[in-house]
């Protein structure tokens, strides 16, 4: 059996339980939260700007001449990123 010190009640406990057995403290809680984290797929994609259909009809005219510029330079440094790794190799 191996015991670990509680966190929160400082009590000596059984590691191989979830939970303390003096205060009921879930054992690992902070390990298993950056575990989850971790997992979590990360967003790779560019951060468009987003037309959200509650906005009033100037702004999403607005939003659409950013979205259209965005759109044209990613494209533009898609370009110059794919011709320069095709250089490299």
């Amino acid at each position: 059996m191996k015991v670990i010190k509680c966190s929160n009640c400082k009590q000596w406990t059984d590691n191989d339980k979830k939970h303390c057995l003096f205060c009921g403290f879930e054992h690992h809680k902070q390990q298993k939260i950056e575990r989850e984290h971790l997992k979590k797929p990360l967003d790779a994609g560019f951060p468009f700007i987003k037309i959200q259909q509650t906005d009033p009809i100037f702004i999403k005219a607005g939003k659409g001449v950013v979205l259209f510029f965005q759109i044209i330079v990613y494209g533009i440094v898609s370009l110059i990123m794919y011709l320069a790794s095709s250089v490299v190799h």
